[in-house]
C-alpha cells in the first residue's frame, strides 16, 4: 500500500515543477495570468 502522505507530497512537487516550467517557457511571449501579472510587473 502506498503511503498517502508521501504520495501527496510527490504530487505537490510534480505540480510545482510543471507550473515552474510552464511559467519559465511562456513568461515573455504569452500574456501573463492574473496570478502571475503582479510578479511580472514587479520584476
Amino acid at each position: 500500500m502506498v503511503n498517502p502522505t508521501k504520495r501527496r507530497s510527490q504530487s505537490r512537487e510534480a505540480g510545482f515543477k510543471k507550473r515552474s516550467s510552464e511559467n519559465f517557457s511562456t513568461a515573455t511571449p504569452a500574456p501573463p495570468s492574473d496570478e502571475d501579472e503582479e510578479y511580472v510587473n514587479e520584476s
